[in-house]
């Protein structure tokens, strides 16, 4: 991405008050270490994906994030304004 590199991208999105409810999750072909985890966990990533993906490891994965974000916004949606 020119200009900024997705570690921005997650803390300008969290920054946000519109757009921090949005899971963030990093797809990378990046090697798998700490310093790595750690950069994107606190930039406000949810979850990593490592290249090469596997598909069925990407569905669980998916899965797994899509129920509590779903629930969350069926509760804020809910809310009187």
């Amino acid at each position: 991405m020119p200009g900024m590199d997705g570690y921005e991208v997650a803390s300008f999105v969290r920054a946000r008050k519109k757009t921090r409810h949005i899971p963030i999750v990093f797809l990378t072909a990046l090697y798998r270490d700490d310093s790595n985890l750690l950069q994107a966990y606190s930039a406000g990533a949810v979850d990593m994906v490592f290249k090469p993906v596997d598909p069925l490891i990407l569905r669980f994965q998916s899965l797994g994030l899509r129920r509590p974000f779903i629930s969350s916004r069926r509760r804020s949606s809910a809310r009187p304004s």
